[in-house]
């Protein structure tokens, strides 16, 4: 694969590769260089054949990555005002509320 692995952790007899996040960001974000608005489709395919293997390790590895992408996509498209409980936007996310002189 295209990423690095940090120090293994020692799991019983055997090893775990763990993944930095470190890594999956870096790996996110050439995805969707690679892929642009195919990356999540793209990489849930990865997750169902690495399931259909039986590496269920590497699919929750990518089902880290599409976390990623989905929250770079959400940052890209810049920042909204998210609505109060009322169903409106909240002064607070619209900047600071100020009083007329």
């Amino acid at each position: 694969m295209f990423w690095r692995t940090s120090s293994p952790a020692k799991f019983g007899d055997g090893l775990i590769m763990m993944v930095s996040e470190l890594d999956v960001l870096r790996a996110a974000h050439l995805h969707l260089e690679r892929h642009g608005g195919q990356a999540v489709a793209k990489a849930r395919e990865m997750v169902r054949t690495l399931k259909e293997r039986g590496d269920n390790d590497g699919a929750d590895t990518w089902l880290r990555i599409i976390v990623a992408i989905e929250t770079m996509r959400q940052e890209a498209s810049g920042p909204h005002s998210a609505p109060d409980a009322s169903g409106t936007a909240s002064a607070s996310s619209n900047g600071p509320a100020t009083s007329p002189s």
